[in-house]
């Protein structure tokens, strides 16, 4: 008894000592020091068990940029056979600090395994870069130094660099776009490197990428930091094979700098369409021979460079003609000779009232930033010759009746047309006695409800856009409403809108300002919500928001 007692207490031990030897799950970095927003690898290594139950660790204030990447390898060396699993996190942080990465966990059976916690020094990151003499830093110019709200800008980076080999430079995302909206031009192809001498020394110098910047607000702004991760060649270590050499990640960061961003001024035409830059528009008509009160369909083809969504069509009015809203039926943004361009189509009803011979022409009206003044225009003219005369649109019924009054009788009262309106006023008794209702009582609405009405006409085209579901021009709708009723609200023109003029306009109103911050803080979550994407509850508790923002300002 005493015998077997001890033979399954060794056995006991033997077979702990097997387990814990056979059963391995590590966790390793490629780096444990860092400079912020530069990435690393974490990898998770299970051995000699292939179904295991792994759960990753909480990375956070880490980001995870890639991953996790699985991973097997078998291998037979001598009989013995030895398994493998990997998941492999590629992470970054985004900011200066020491952090560490807790362990992750393996279930096996009823036991449950921990890596050991993973220590990371991350260092803040320069727009230079020294090592052993080798110079890397990099270095923005910008394309206009005066600039106005909506004018399409760019910013050019170049990288400079001394004696060593670099590429595949990438702009790492994430950066602040609440005062501008911002888009990398992949269009532009990284340039040949070019000597220069810079302070004594002889440098290589590249543009490796530009971004497209239009200001959203006018004001003090400023262009925000970003990162960039460079590929640098490294010949300190052997090489991984003949055709693949080493390379050592580098993050350079290009500092914010500030921009003052102009108001347009005033007397903008009725015409404007909101473009900054270039506007170029063509009309084409429907085919057919134009008579009066017949429908023409227009179309208006606008093309020009900068931000889609602030361009619309322009407003139409011309004499002899009856004019209706016009309708997009499409449009395009993209990239061309290192700039964003649009194209937007839209059909406008336009209805002869005159015949005769009559110039059809859009009226258009954009602001040149290159003149820096408004320019006005219209669409290449197209001569109609119009049948048919005003007496067309008179009632086809009348006519008939004056017909038959010209074949009738000599007097009065034998006339149709003598008839025909005393059986009209009879029908018209007829159906009033019917149809009348006794007199209603008038109803008097509290000043609540009647804020109320104004904040639902007034947010109208925003919540038809969000109840029936294609929510992609929702934020725009939503802040142009905002910004047409604060402009009435204040007593302010369109082409007068800053967010400096706001507050002087306010001020002199004596309204409360923390009304005023409510409108702010707005417009700013719909700007960052335009690019970032949002969910449709998002979309409705901002609605709500602003349906309560306006309610409150009637109340002023």
């Amino acid at each position: 008894m005493y015998l077997t007692r001890r033979f399954s207490l060794f056995t006991f031990i033997f077979l702990l000592c097997f387990w814990a030897k056979a059963q391995k799950f590590t966790a390793t970095t490629t780096a444990k020091d860092v400079v912020e927003r530069q990435e690393f690898e974490v990898e998770f290594k299970i051995e000699n068990n292939r179904i295991v139950d792994f759960s990753p660790p909480d990375f956070s204030p880490a980001i995870i940029s890639g991953g996790p990447y699985t991973g097997q390898r078998s291998t037979n060396i001598n009989g013995v056979k030895t398994t493998s699993q990997t998941y492999t996190y590629v992470l970054f942080y985004p900011e200066p600090g020491k952090y560490t990465i807790p362990p992750g966990k393996i279930v096996i059976g009823n036991n449950v395994v921990k890596s050991t916690p993973i220590n990371i020094n991350v260092f803040k990151a320069e727009n230079k870069s020294v090592s052993k003499d080798e110079i890397l830093y990099m270095k923005s110019e910008l394309s206009d130094s005066s600039v106005y709200v909506g004018q399409q800008i760019f910013i050019d980076q170049y990288v400079f660099f001394g004696n060593m080999r670099i590429f595949s430079p990438t702009l790492q995302k994430g950066f602040a776009v609440d005062q501008f909206i911002l888009h990398d031009i992949k269009s532009v192809q990284q340039s040949t490197a070019t000597q220069k001498m810079i302070d004594g020394k002889m440098l290589n110098t590249a543009l490796i990428g530009r971004l497209s910047a239009t200001p959203l607000r006018s004001g003090d702004m400023n262009i925000p930091e970003m990162f960039f991760n460079i590929n640098v060649e490294d010949d300190s270590g052997p090489r991984r094979s003949r055709f693949r050499k080493n390379y050592t990640k580098r993050i350079i960061k290009l500092d914010p700098f500030p921009i003052k961003i102009k108001p347009l001024p005033e007397g903008a035409p009725p015409s404007f369409t909101g473009a900054v830059g270039r506007l170029n528009v063509t009309s084409t008509l429907s085919k057919g021979t134009p008579q009066v009160g017949k429908e023409i369909l227009v179309t208006l083809e606008m093309m020009g460079n900068g931000l889609i969504d602030q361009v619309t069509a322009p407003k139409w009015v011309q004499e002899g003609f009856e004019i209706y809203d016009p309708k997009l039926l499409n449009e395009e943004q993209g990239e061309q000779n290192g700039e964003l361009v649009f194209r937007k189509f839209y059909q406008y009803i336009v209805v002869p009232l005159e015949g005769g011979k009559k110039r059809l022409e859009v009226p258009y009206a954009y602001f040149d930033t290159d003149k820096e003044e408004y320019v006005e225009k219209v669409s290449k003219s197209t001569l109609l010759n119009i049948k048919g005369d005003a007496s067309i649109l008179a009632d086809a019924t009348t006519k008939d009746i004056q017909n038959i009054d010209s074949v009738g009788g000599n007097k009065w009262y034998e006339q149709l047309w003598f008839w025909g309106i005393i059986v009209a006023l009879a029908a018209a008794l007829i159906f009033y006695l019917n149809n009348r209702k006794p007199k209603e009582e008038v109803v008097e609405i509290t000043e609540e409800e009647a804020a109320l009405l104004v904040a639902k006409r007034q947010l109208a085209g925003a919540k038809s856009i969000l109840d029936s579901g294609n929510t992609g021009k929702y934020w725009e709708t939503l802040e142009s409403s905002l910004r047409i009723y604060l402009e009435e609200k204040i007593g302010i023109g369109t082409t007068q809108y800053s967010m400096e003029r706001v507050e002087s306009f306010w001020a002199e109103k004596k309204y409360p300002s923390e009304q005023l911050q409510g409108y702010k803080s707005m417009i700013e979550k719909i700007n960052l919500a335009r690019y970032a994407g949002q969910s449709i509850d998002d979309m409705q508790d901002l609605y709500k928001v602003a349906e309560q923002w306006i309610v409150q300002a009637e109340k002023l």
